[in-house]
């Protein structure tokens, strides 16, 4: 099925995709890069805050413990700097890395557009966004981010991220997660 033709707005925060009578389809953040609303037959489809960029995720058991739990236990929690800094990290576990390096799920990074770049033909929407993911306490950059999003006359959205760690995380075990919540 196709629908109306598309009309694009551009706005001072955001890309408004437009189908017919002029009802929101969806909507696109020149704040955060992500969607903010998308609409089906009138209804929003998704939650309040959109779908987003997200680097995190709540830790499992298999992500504790190592040696910041035996530091933790001896009472010498402040040492775990120190042991960073010597090159120990091998001996901490995915958490303490994810902590260390601004990817903690109680300050999560945050995402910030830096630019926005739409093209309109008659069947395909492309807004492409880029941004730069920072943490959230010191404003540290982590990764850049390019997310395209291709909006066809028939409806379909296609999501395409490029996510480019800086050099910094090469030192990291893994990360939580690279994803949209």
């Amino acid at each position: 099925r196709v629908l109306a033709p598309f009309k694009v707005h551009d706005h001072r925060d955001f890309i408004e995709v437009s189908v017919g009578d002029n009802s929101s389809f969806v909507i696109i953040s020149k704040v955060t890069g992500g969607i903010t609303s998308l609409n089906h037959r009138g209804h929003s489809i998704l939650g309040k805050n959109g779908m987003i960029p997200s680097f995190t995720r709540a830790a499992t058991d298999n992500d504790r413990g190592g040696l910041a739990l035996i530091l933790d236990f001896m009472l010498l929690s402040w040492a775990r700097p120190l042991f960073f800094y010597f090159g120990a990290s091998a001996y901490f576990s995915h958490l303490c890395h994810w902590e260390e390096y601004g990817l903690a799920q109680d300050h999560p990074p945050r995402v910030v557009c830096i630019d926005t770049k739409v093209e309109d033909t008659q069947d395909l929407v492309c807004v492409t966004t880029s941004c730069l993911v920072k943490t959230s306490q010191r404003g540290v950059k982590l990764f850049e981010q390019i997310a395209t999003y291709e909006i066809y006359s028939d409806g379909r959205i296609k999501i395409l991220n490029k996510i480019v760690p800086q050099k910094r995380l090469s030192s990291i075990p893994s990360l939580a997660r690279v994803g949209l919540s």
